[in-house]
C-alpha cells in the first residue's frame, strides 16, 4: 500500500492522479453498444446470447431507461453493466471494466 498525495491508501504502485482526466459516470445509450460488445466480448466469463444483438440491446435499454450505466475516463468507456426489470425484479446481466483502459 501506497499514500496518494491526499493522503489516502491505495493499492497502486505509484500515485494516483485524476487531476487530468475526464472522469463520468452516466446512462448506457443505445451510442455505447458497440464498444459495450466489445468489451463484454474480450472479459472472461461473460457470454454473449442473441439478446444482446444490438438492435435487441437497443429495445432492452429503451425499455429500462437509466438503469444501466457507464464509467468513462478521457473520453473512452472503460465500464459498463447492463441492468433491467421485470417489474417487480432486478437484475444485473452483464459488468465489465476494462482496469488497463482506465490507467
Amino acid at each position: 500500500m501506497t499514500r496518494s498525495a491526499s493522503g489516502l491508501r491505495h493499492g497502486f504502485s505509484r500515485p494516483l492522479s485524476f487531476a487530468c482526466l475526464q472522469v463520468h459516470l452516466r446512462s448506457f445509450v443505445s451510442a455505447d453498444i458497440p464498444t459495450a460488445i466489445d468489451l463484454w466480448l474480450a472479459t472472461p466469463g461473460i457470454g454473449l446470447t442473441v439478446s444482446d444483438r444490438p438492435d435487441n440491446l437497443k429495445q432492452f435499454l429503451q425499455r429500462n431507461p437509466d438503469f444501466s450505466r457507464v464509467l468513462t475516463v478521457g473520453g473512452n468507456l472503460v465500464s459498463v453493466v447492463l441492468c433491467g426489470h421485470d417489474g417487480r425484479h432486478g437484475f444485473l446481466y452483464h459488468l465489465a471494466d476494462d482496469a488497463i483502459r482506465a490507467r
